[in-house]
């Protein structure tokens, strides 16, 4: 991969409110900015255009440091109003990324929601999450943390194009049963699904079977959503790597979202494997909240 340039910076806000209806937490807070994993079909390459960085290579060539973000979450949620609702730690960027190994902005995120009881959800496609299994399985001893590992296919052809630089399925298995062992609720999200890559049943279900074998407690799934600043991206490497699909997806995506009968039935099927290896689709519900303000809360 090409050199990456790291820019430290001083964050004002970092509790971000989401209005996704059917993600289980309503708030997110992104240690990093940019992704040093650079996933074909990520749909974050647009967040990264909101700061006027551009959304395609540049996301994984430029990744920004918030360095004191774990100071900032301290006194986010310390306030008098905050509600005590389940944080995502990341979401527009992978929370253990190669940058979390020097600055360890994600580990001292953790230490502050044990410090001060707040809970937190984590998805990443990297093994570094066990170098703070201490620190997460303290959370989840107090029903504070859960670990979702993102996986979407096992056949490496597949996987290297669409996550090309995450860790190796399997290893990220190994992870997912480190996880549970320490008794930290840990799942797998099975991201992205994609038309005629990696939406096989049987793959899928190969995928979950071994998930489940592996210390699986819960299970998800999700389609991809090519926004402007990911479309441009995921596109041309589809051209390249796969045209014989091209034609296929300027059909089904000719917006953002696939044709809503085909998300309906990928997200059927995945809903059809919870209910045969008897997963939910998430182990922790957010508390209810003490007393919501009229917080202005952002990026």
């Amino acid at each position: 991969m090409p050199s990456v340039f790291y820019e430290e910076v001083r964050c004002k806000r970092l509790l971000l409110r989401l209005t996704v209806p059917h993600l289980p937490f309503r708030w997110a807070a992104n240690p990093y900015r940019g992704c040093r994993h650079p996933c074909s079909y990520c749909y974050a390459r647009g967040s990264h255009q909101y700061r006027g960085h551009q959304g395609g290579q540049e996301m994984e060539q430029r990744v920004v440091i918030k360095v004191n973000a774990a100071a900032v979450l301290r006194a986010e949620v310390s306030q008098p109003d905050w509600g005590g609702e389940l944080i995502a730690l990341g979401g527009a960027c992978d929370p253990y990324q190669p940058a979390e190994l020097k600055y360890r902005v994600t580990q001292g995120m953790l230490a502050v929601a044990l410090e001060l009881g707040q809970p937190c959800w984590l998805s990443t496609r990297a093994t570094l999450v066990l170098r703070d299994l201490d620190l997460l399985a303290a959370l989840a001893r107090r029903g504070l943390a859960q670990v979702s590992l993102r996986l979407s296919s096992l056949r490496e052809p597949v996987w290297r194009h669409v996550e090309p630089e995450a860790a190796p399925p399997m290893k990220r298995l190994a992870a997912l049963e480190r996880l549970a062992q320490a008794g930290v609720p840990a799942g797998v999200l099975l991201a992205p699904i994609l038309p005629d890559l990696t939406d096989d049943p049987a793959a899928l279900e190969e995928l979950v079977r071994l998930a489940v074998e592996h210390g699986a407690s819960f299970l998800g799934g999700n389609l991809p959503a090519l926004r402007p600043g990911s479309r441009e991206w995921a596109l041309p490497l589809l051209r390249e790597q796969c045209p014989h699909l091209v034609r296929q997806y300027a059909r089904q995506y000719r917006g953002p979202f696939d044709p809503a009968a085909y998300g309906a039935g990928v997200l059927a099927l995945v809903g059809e494997l919870r209910c045969k290896y008897g997963l939910p689709e998430s182990p922790v519900s957010a508390p209810a909240p003490r007393r919501m303000g009229q917080l202005r809360l952002g990026l």
